[in-house]
C-alpha cells in the first residue's frame, strides 16, 4: 500500500514516476493479490510512455496468473517479444502457475523446455532437480 500512496503522491507533486516506482507499485499489487489494480498501474506505464521492462511485466504477469487471472496474463506473456522483452525463467514460471497442466500450460512449458529456460531438467541424473522452477512448471516437469 506504501509504494500505491508513493505513486499517487508522485502524480500529485506532478513528479514523473518511473519504471522503478511502476515496478514498485506492481510488485506491491502482486503481494496484496490485486491483479485488476497492477493491470491498471502497467496500463498508465504504458500510457505515460513509461519504459515498463521486466521488473513490471513479471509481477504483473504473476498476480494474474495466481488469481485466476490467466487470460491476461498469457497476453502479457505473449508481449513480452512485441515489447522487445525476454521471455525469462521468472516470467515463464508466473505465467505457468496460473496455465497449470491445461493443453497451453502444456504447449508453453514444452517451449520454455526448447528454449533451454530450464536446462537443469534435461540433464541425464537420476534426481529431478525442480529448484528453479514455481509451482506451475513443477507439476508440469
Amino acid at each position: 500500500q506504501a509504494a500505491l500512496r508513493l505513486l499517487d503522491q508522485m502524480v500529485t507533486d506532478e513528479i514523473e514516476p518511473t519504471e522503478v516506482t511502476y515496478s514498485a507499485a506492481i510488485t506491491s499489487c502482486e503481494k496484496a493479490d490485486r491483479p485488476q489494480l497492477s493491470l491498471g498501474l502497467l496500463e498508465s506505464a504504458l500510457q505515460n510512455a513509461v519504459p515498463a521492462g521486466e521488473t513490471c511485466f513479471n509481477p504483473a504477469i504473476l498476480v494474474c496468473s495466481r488469481n485466476s487471472f490467466w487470460p491476461q496474463a498469457l497476453l502479457l506473456f505473449e508481449d513480452l517479444p512485441k515489447r522487445s522483452l525476454p521471455q525469462s525463467d521468472i516470467s515463464f514460471n508466473a505465467v505457468l502457475d496460473g496455465l497449470g497442466n491445461s493443453d497451453t500450460g502444456v504447449k508453453i512449458f514444452r517451449r520454455a523446455l526448447k528454449m533451454g529456460i530450464y536446462p537443469k531438467l534435461l540433464t541425464k541424473t537420476k534426481w529431478l532437480d525442480l529448484h528453479d522452477l514455481s509451482v506451475g512448471p513443477a507439476i508440469l516437469a
